[in-house]
């Protein structure tokens, strides 16, 4: 093992605390991580506490005896869901989702300050710098829209300064600048993707991926491919153990599109084959974040079952090697050894990837004692869960929304009748549960879908608890719209008005569940006949992309304008756009 040279110190609110001083235990949850001098240091942001941990790493040339590496840590904001660096400063920018705010930050010596702040539309989740510095870009996950900000860099630091607010059709997460002008963004949950025109500042749809789930993706070091890690799920396969055993329900892949192709589809450049990572036997699920190697070789995260993989070319896995519990995001040195971000075990996997093995594990401090919400989290996200360990529970509910799929499960007691698959978000007052409303109690819906639609092994009492008490913490989607001014809340009551008058309540309860305890026939089938179906809640309906059982209904305006829902007699234009305006603010 290495040797260690020790860089930083701990400063906590109210001053700086030695190096051997003990960190407070806290779910601190990293989300990502940044290099900073020359390689000698790592900074990490922590979206539990929202404080930003710096790590002093080894070097190559210390001894083994030398001791570990030494993490301090401060507090910053709130939830720091993303870190960046701003080229040629040594200054950052993180996403606080807990403020809503771009933060400007520096690491002086031992202390982080914070430059400056800027506000930026709500939920943001990730933040790229253009390559020459002067702006950055916000994605928003639940505001559906990518905030720029522009960057002056002054000799005390960057003024952040928000100059456009660009809407999107989907809930973006993942950002990659491809060049001085360009970013790609990428859809959180299903496969949809976007090209921001900084200098433009325009929004160009592009084609989407066959999949979802999208947690990985870079340009490869020659600069003219998109790798993307995603899944990819088969609405036409059964939740049974033949098509789980042989990767025919959820298969995990990296997806390699060239860039000219991606952008252009005209272009003659097309994609490769996807290249599935597991296999029969040791699944992968859930693919998270990845980086070519400099000897061509791609390492990817398995975040499910808390793997790195190292990809050879042309095909090929050359090793598999364990690191923390849900393991997100990877940082690469010039030297080519791999920092690996684990979300759940608040830790930093130091790894070799020649060697095929984790040279240190860095613990970003002491942890509470497990609560059955916190040790349900790290079930809902691990694959030991399933079969193969092909597939977890956030495969199909991502981060507990959906990928906006279907599914052929077993839970309405028949296959061949896939259905689309729903958010778990506010799951807890959604009773009962299943799309034929058979499962009566939450935690009976757990069970079946460990052993039935996952093909699991029998869960212990304490496990069902466990992720059932998770679900419990699992708030509703926020409504993309949050009424401002007289007109816009106005609109909204006028529509509340037709949603009562045309009887919605009936199925959809307001104010708290916005659904009810029963079954009812709305005029469709499946497959096999079922015709009565169990109403979704409408919290947070507005951040679904598909509706009804099956999805048959793209939009929210389709589900009334092309089926009719429920008001055979159709709505005047001016009372649709009221009952869609107030859907929206739910």
């Amino acid at each position: 093992m290495i040797g260690v040279r020790f860089l930083a110190v701990l400063l906590l609110v109210g001053g700086v605390t030695p190096v051997d001083g003990a960190l407070p235990p806290a779910w601190r949850k990293p989300s990502a991580a940044v290099l900073l001098e020359g390689g000698t240091r790592l900074a990490v942001a922590n979206e539990g506490t929202g404080s930003l941990s710096l790590v002093a790493l080894k070097s190559a040339g210390d001894d083994a005896g030398a001791g570990d590496s030494r993490v301090v840590e401060q507090a910053v904001g709130r939830s720091l869901t993303d870190l960046a660096a701003i080229p040629s400063t040594g200054w950052l920018l993180a996403t606080d989702a807990g403020t809503h705010e771009l933060r400007g930050l520096k690491v002086d010596g031992d202390a982080v300050v914070t430059l400056g702040t800027a506000p930026v539309a709500k939920h943001p989740v990730s933040v790229c710098v253009s390559h020459d510095g002067r702006l950055a870009s916000v994605a928003s996950l639940w505001s559906r829209c990518v905030t720029l900000v522009e960057l002056d860099l002054t000799p005390a630091g960057p003024e952040l300064r928000p100059v456009a607010v660009l809407p999107l059709e989907f809930n973006p997460r993942l950002q990659l600048v491809l060049d001085d002008r360009r970013v790609l963004v990428v859809d959180a949950f299903g496969g949809r993707l976007a090209l921001i025109d900084l200098a433009e500042r325009t929004v160009k749809p592009l084609r989407s991926l066959h999949g979802g789930n999208v947690r990985g993706v870079a340009l490869s070091r020659d600069k003219e491919h998109v790798v993307f890690a995603h899944s990819i799920q088969n609405p036409l396969a059964h939740t049974d153990f033949n098509d789980i055993h042989w990767g025919m329900l959820t298969n995990n892949v990296l997806r390699e599109i060239p860039l000219a192709g991606l952008i252009d589809p005209s272009s003659a450049e097309r994609e490769t084959p996807v290249r599935q990572v597991g296999q029969p036997g040791f699944g992968a699920a859930d693919l998270a974040g990845l980086a070519q190697l400099r000897n061509g070789n791609w390492a990817v995260l398995s975040s499910g079952t808390g793997d790195l993989s190292i990809l050879t070319t042309p095909a090929g896995i050359s090793a598999r090697i364990s690191v923390g519990a849900r393991p997100l995001s990877l940082v690469l040195d010039d030297r080519g050894t791999v920092f690996v971000v684990n979300q759940l075990s608040d830790s930093i996997s130091v790894v070799d990837p020649a060697g095929g093995a984790v040279v240190e594990t860095i613990s970003l401090g002491p942890m509470p004692e497990p609560t059955p919400a916190s040790r349900g989290e790290r079930l809902f996200f691990s694959a030991k869960l399933s079969h193969d360990q092909w597939l977890s529970c956030h495969s199909c509910h991502v981060d507990g929304h959906t990928t906006n799929g279907l599914a052929d499960t077993h839970s309405d007691g028949t296959f061949g009748t896939p259905k689309k698959i729903l958010s778990l978000l506010g799951t807890r007052d959604a009773n009962p549960w299943g799309w034929n409303g058979a499962f009566r109690e939450l935690h009976e819906q757990v069970e079946s879908s460990i052993t039935s639609s996952m093909q699991g092994p029998q869960p212990t009492l304490e496990e069902v608890s466990d992720l059932t008490a998770y679900l419990h913490t699992l708030r509703a989607a926020p409504p993309v719209l949050d009424p401002v001014g007289e007109e816009q809340v106005e609109s909204v009551a006028a529509g509340r008005q037709v949603f009562e008058r045309e009887g919605c309540a009936k199925c959809h309860v307001p104010s708290l569940t916005f659904t009810t305890d029963a079954v009812f026939d709305v005029g469709l089938t499946d497959e096999e006949g079922l015709s009565k179906f169990n109403p979704p809640s409408l919290r947070g309906v507005s951040q679904r992309s598909t509706f009804l059982h099956d999805g048959r209904a793209k939009s929210l305006r389709s589900v009334f304008e092309d089926h009719s829902h429920q008001i055979p007699g159709g709505l005047g234009p001016q009372d649709l756009n009221r009952l869609l305006e107030y859907l929206r603010s739910i």
